[in-house]
């Protein structure tokens, strides 16, 4: 799998978290279409593949959707350290 994009932590502070849909957008004044320059967006958990993603919004925005009927859970009092991959196109 080509290079990590971001990562992050999500938190369930007081209640377990259900995270069924993500989208992540670029920022800036010169916003890039990200569907010229990736390919084979993953979100990932470690080494596990949670989701593949698709560019929407006119190439500003990664959407994963749908990642199933139970989401990623994480329970309270914890937190999960996720992350974007892809192929960078040049």
């Amino acid at each position: 799998m080509g290079v990590e994009l971001a990562r992050f932590n999500i938190n369930a502070t007081d209640d377990n978290l259900r995270l069924t849909d993500l989208y992540v957008s670029t920022t800036g004044a010169s916003t890039v279409n990200l569907s010229n320059r990736l390919s084979d967006i993953q979100l990932m958990d470690g080494t596990t593949v949670l989701a593949n993603g698709i560019v929407v919004n006119g190439g500003a925005t990664i959407a994963f959707e749908g990642m199933n009927s139970l989401g990623i859970v994480t329970t309270a009092g914890n937190s999960k350290t996720l992350s974007i991959k892809a192929n960078v196109n040049s």
